[in-house]
């Protein structure tokens, strides 16, 4: 039996024209997609895995608890990523920054912190 596959996906707010295509391998070879719930990068990722037929994953930033949320959130992204590792699945992120994402770049730091394999497209 094949591991379950994990990709977890970071980006920017902005959006990028080539995510469709740099993502759709992806999405494909993956059973769950992971994302933050933002605009751009993570609402591309989530239509192409629906479209795709894949499980997608949704974790939200707090807004409520200030700027504070999306480090945490990451933080969030990074742990579970770590756990379903340690489980047996296969994990991989991806990344698809813009010229200001420093939440992209925060999350890269922490899901490598946690020892998964991260890709910065």
């Amino acid at each position: 039996m094949s591991p379950f596959r994990v990709l977890i996906v970071t980006g920017t707010r902005e959006g990028r024209n080539d995510a469709v295509r740099i993502l759709t391998p992806y999405v494909k070879a993956a059973d769950l997609v992971v994302h933050g719930g933002c605009a751009g990068v993570d609402a591309q990722v989530d239509a192409l895995a629906g479209i795709l037929g894949k499980h997608s994953a949704r974790i939200d930033a707090l807004w409520k608890l200030g700027l504070k949320a999306g480090p945490i959130r990451n933080g969030v992204l990074a742990v579970l990523g770590h756990f379903l590792q340690e489980g047996g699945a296969e994990v991989l992120c991806v990344a698809l920054p813009g010229p200001k994402s420093k939440g992209t770049h925060d999350a890269l730091k922490q899901i490598r912190a946690c020892g998964i394999e991260a890709r910065e497209l």
